[in-house]
């Protein structure tokens, strides 16, 4: 079991979502626990067929909506759940035509009637592409992503809007004679999306932005990875006119996989490392600093893939941990 996001609308209160696999047929399942009253607890999901939560966002504590995919017969689907505060229903998504792989990675609400989802889809035998779909209060809509000129393919894998009419997303593209990938830039202005380039490290063979936070038009933050010899985590800062490379505290063997802004001078990052370790740092608006992680168990491998701030001291962590040797993974959370 695992958790791959978390959302925290208010001091006290968050979701967090991820998968665990039946111990018989070892088919995964959609998780989703509340953390309430200082406890968290299991919350049931539909989970039809075989099933991932990967992403949750949440306006309060009685309207969040999850994404992930689903398997049915003919391939991987969208996936799409709401969360009124009693229960979980599926909201319909699209898939586009053809596709026999769809998949949500990442979603965002900035009001209860605009919700960005980004992700992938593919037909069979072709590259997976990038997607995108919009909440209007009633449905999701497939929108369209324009790419780099010459583009065989690539994926959008985190979102953030600071509004219903400024949200920024990213992931990565490659081209068909280049065997790795460049990072991909998107920006939503509530109608349609256009390009926001961002930069690539010089020598990098694959480079993957995982997640973005924006606190405002002129403030995001984006992290994931790169990978030359080895993996290195990769950190860029949008300023409202470009997105630059920054110097961060991770070490190398580090993928940040979720990041936090409550302002300009607040973000908190988290990831995991090739010593199986979780990983998080803060960025005070000049720098970033490496944080200390409490040890989620003795002889455990843990990592963070979702984090969720309120404040810049107040942040909620999710991921797992397993131990060597052992079988299976188990949720973990993390609050500073």
């Amino acid at each position: 079991m695992g958790l791959n996001d978390v959302s925290c609308p208010s001091t006290g209160v968050c979701i967090a979502v991820g998968q665990a696999n039946d111990n018989t047929t070892h088919t995964p399942f959609t998780v989703a626990e509340q953390r309430a009253a200082g406890r968290w607890t299991i919350v049931p999901t539909p989970s039809p067929d075989s099933t991932v939560l990967m992403s949750v966002s949440c306006l309060s504590a009685t309207d969040c909506t999850a994404f992930g995919t689903r398997r049915v017969q003919g391939g991987d689907r969208t996936l799409a759940e709401h969360w009124d505060g009693s229960g979980w229903a599926i909201q319909p998504s699209p898939n586009p035509a053809g596709a026999t792989e769809g998949e949500l990675d990442h979603g965002t609400c900035a009001s209860p009637t605009s919700c960005i989802a980004v992700g992938i889809w593919a037909k069979t035998g072709t590259k997976e592409q990038p997607l995108a779909e919009h909440w209007d209060g009633s449905n999701w809509t497939i929108t369209g992503l324009p790419l780099p000129a010459g583009t065989g393919g690539g994926s959008l894998s985190g979102v953030s809007c600071a509004s219903a009419t400024d949200c920024n997303a990213v992931g990565e593209y490659f081209f068909p004679s280049n065997p790795g990938t460049l990072a991909l830039g998107e920006h939503w202005n509530g109608t349609s999306w256009t390009l926001r380039p961002m930069a690539s490290p010089a020598g990098a063979v694959f480079v993957f932005p995982q997640a973005v936070s924006c606190t405002g038009p002129k403030h995001c933050m984006a992290v994931g990875g790169v990978n030359t010899s080895g993996v290195a985590p990769l950190v860029e800062r949008w300023d409202g006119s470009a997105w630059t490379i920054q110097t961060d505290a991770a070490p190398a063997g580090t993928e940040l996989s979720g990041v936090s802004c409550t302002s300009s001078s607040s973000c908190t990052a988290v990831g995991g490392n090739t010593s199986d370790t979780g990983v998080a740092e803060h960025w005070d608006g000049t720098g970033w600093t490496l944080q200390t992680l409490p040890v989620a168990h003795k002889n455990a491998f843990a990592g963070l893939s979702g984090v969720s701030c309120l404040s810049a001291t107040n942040c909620t962590a999710a991921g797992s941990y397993s131990f060597h040797g052992g079988r299976g993974t188990h949720a973990l959370a993390d609050h500073e």
